[in-house]
């Protein structure tokens, strides 16, 4: 097993993934020759990653979603997986059949929703899937195409269900009675059996604040602790002990991963420790690094598109890093254990921080604990109460110390100390002492001379509205769309950044509904308790320039559109107005200053931007902040034309993504191929 051609293979997988378009299927044809005329040439590894690209694009092009409109629909399908969401295959639309297309449907019906391996009928609100597109904000849209999800909607109305539960289920629903009486009912849940519906939200916030919730995921570390211990119980067998408890081990964690669903991560842990075990045991021995990437290959090749999720690369950043660390850093026993924890939490950091945006300010410490904990105290124990329940008991009070133990290691790390842990990796490359201590220079030479961002963030929320202001390490944000799920973008520039204001333009909750997000002093339009009102004719301290309150008057009375708190300010060389919600109403009320950059008042709704409105402004840049195929078919065109007729550039960021203005213009963010597909026109 060459480890060249397996890069190279790789390499080729994944460098569609990196387009925004994939070729034609003529071009892909002419890759394909070509490779074929580089292999008779004797270019083998120049052959194998056009190849592997000629695979990945023919793989992307031959799994499309058929075409749908943004509407009612009726559906037949099956349930594959139950979350806080229903991951279903449909099979029959609108009473015609069709190969089946997979979905993630929310569940607004009130009727009992079906379990996984039940079919069901219903009225269901249906689109293409669509993610919005925010810095930092790739993760979900990096899973949807690994999983194969080609539309999302929500159920309205339940018409029938047919069949039973699948069994795994129903040993789910099984484990839940008997589980609960114990406090702690949701994590023994899901370290058994991976299902984390019960787990409350307080702890799911608990242990994704502390950094430890991937102990909750069925996983390598789960799968391989079972098959550890069958291990042991092999070797107290009579014979070939080491052996019998090898095949014990992957028999038990093949139980334990097969009633726990076979989640895709799951499987993938099960397959490799199954390749691990059976070549070692019983074949020669082969170079650890090569048998990681071998597997790594052979993933990518049964399914490209599973190289896009960010689970795989965790789980296998994590095994190489393991590997890695054992090498450089040789040690037995509980040395070994703190070596690897440590190696895992350090090097492991930048990768969280790339694909996640932020990472925990005491994830290091906090998993030091729970890992050996969880690992060698509570699992033994929930395994043990299949068969004693008297264990079930340490095991919920064992969890109980864990908690109370978590809160004290909640937060988040600041992005500048994380940039400088990058430098972690290199004292363990396997590069000579100057080597190393030159490549830490250029990097540390690159984090001290890298530029300080000032500018503005005119976010993706869907159908509502927020705007990051930057300036250096000092955001304000203005509006925080219509909840705290549609903020990973603002979370994303807040990791790395103060956050010490919030402007709330009015109460309405595509402006406000993600408020609750951070806890920083609010400054609203249509103030409630411990928020200070906005008024007209003040202005707010932060940066250099002063941000004037334009609107609304002191003892304003009327709708609650016209309540919206005006923003005017100057940032990155440029002038910026932020209207929120007014109307044509409070537009004829008061002169407005001239701006070059503008986020048109509601949305582009034929309520706003009176021309007058726009003769007084003269945007060079009008941001239309709406939602992809939203109800109420925002932007209006009459709007948008009139915005284009004055000379404005128009951004409309459903239909686009979120955009970032700075001194050297306005750039928004590339959507790949794999993002999804345009959604049909919405329907209210």
């Amino acid at each position: 097993m060459h480890v060249l051609p397996l890069l190279t293979w790789l390499l080729g997988l994944v460098t569609p993934f990196l387009w925004e378009q994939l070729p034609t299927t003529g071009t892909t044809a002419l890759l394909c020759g070509l490779a074929l005329l580089l292999l008779w040439l004797g270019w083998q590894r120049l052959a194998v990653f056009l190849v592997g690209l000629c695979y990945s694009c023919l793989w992307g092009s031959l799994t499309p979603a058929p075409p749908l409109l943004a509407q009612d629909h009726s559906i037949e399908a099956r349930v594959l997986a139950a979350e806080s969401a229903l991951y279903v295959a449909i099979e029959e639309l609108d009473d015609k059949a069709l190969a089946p297309v997979k979905a993630r449907l929310g569940w607004y019906a009130e009727e009992e929703r079906p379990e996984p391996g039940q079919r069901f009928r219903a009225q269901v609100r249906l689109k293409p899937l669509h993610h919005r597109l925010n810095p930092g904000s790739r993760a979900q849209a990096r899973r949807d195409a690994a999983m194969g999800i080609a539309w999302t909607g929500y159920v309205r109305r339940l018409d029938s269900v047919e069949g039973q539960a699948s069994w795994q289920r129903r040993w789910h629903q099984y484990l839940g009675e008997r589980l609960a009486d114990f406090r702690h009912q949701g994590l023994m849940l899901a370290l058994l059996t991976g299902d984390r519906r019960a787990i409350s939200e307080p702890q799911r916030a608990l242990l994704q604040g502390s950094g430890t919730a991937h102990l909750l995921a069925i996983s390598g570390l789960h799968v391989a602790l079972v098959a550890g211990l069958g291990l042991w119980l092999g070797h107290l067998l009579p014979g070939n002990g080491r052996r019998l408890g090898w095949l014990l081990g992957l028999a038990m964690a093949g139980l334990y991963a097969w009633q726990s669903g076979l989640a895709p991560p799951t499987l993938r842990a099960l397959v490799a420790l199954s390749a691990w075990v059976l070549w070692l045991g019983w074949r020669q021995p082969v170079m650890a690094g090569r048998l990681w990437l071998g597997l790594l290959a052979l993933f990518g090749t049964l399914d490209p598109l599973v190289l896009l999720d960010s689970r795989l690369w965790l789980s296998f950043s994590a095994v190489g890093l393991i590997l890695l660390a054992l090498w450089r850093f040789p040690s037995r026993g509980w040395r070994a254990l703190l070596v690897l924890q440590l190696g895992l939490g350090l090097l492991l950091w930048p990768l969280q921080w790339w694909l996640f945006g932020t990472v925990p300010a005491f994830g290091l410490l906090a998993n030091l604990v729970a890992v050996p904990l969880v690992s060698l105290v509570v699992m033994p124990l929930l395994l043990l109460g299949l068969v004693l329940p008297l264990a079930w008991q340490l095991a919920d009070g064992a969890l109980g110390a864990l908690l109370w133990g978590l809160a004290f290691t909640n937060g988040s790390l600041p992005g500048p100390w994380l940039l400088w842990l990058l430098l972690l990796p290199v004292a363990a490359l396997p590069l000579r002492r100057l080597a190393r201590a030159m490549l830490a220079l250029a990097l540390a030479g690159a984090l001290l001379l890298r530029p300080t961002a000032q500018g503005v963030w005119f976010l993706d929320v869907g159908q509502g509205s927020a705007t990051a202001l930057i300036k250096g390490r000092q955001m304000l944000l203005v509006d925080t769309g219509p909840g705290p799920w549609a903020l990973d973008g603002a979370r994303y520039l807040a990791a790395s950044r103060s956050l010490a204001l919030m402007v709330l333009s009015h109460s309405d909750l595509d402006h406000s509904g993600g408020a609750s997000a951070f806890k920083v002093p609010v400054l609203a339009g249509q103030s409630g308790p411990g928020q200070e009102p906005c008024i007209g004719g003040q202005a707010l301290h932060w940066g250099a320039e002063p941000v004037a309150l334009l609107w609304p008057p002191a003892g304003f009375k009327g709708e609650d559109n016209d309540h919206s708190c005006v923003l005017f300010t100057h940032i990155a060389g440029h002038s910026l107005l932020l209207p929120g919600d007014i109307s044509r109403r409070s537009e004829g009320r008061r002169p407005w200053p001239r701006a070059q950059w503008l986020a048109v008042p509601h949305h582009g709704s034929l309520s706003s931007s009176s021309p007058d409105f726009i003769r007084q402004v003269q945007p060079e840049l009008a941001v239309f902040s709406t939602g992809k195929g939203n109800a109420f078919g925002f932007p209006k065109a009459p709007v948008l034309a009139r915005y284009r007729a004055s000379g404005a550039q128009t951004w409309v960021i459903g239909e686009q993504g979120a955009l970032f203005c700075s001194v050297e213009g306005c750039q928004g963010l590339k959507r790949f191929w794999w993002e999804g597909q345009a959604v049909g026109v919405g329907q209210r």
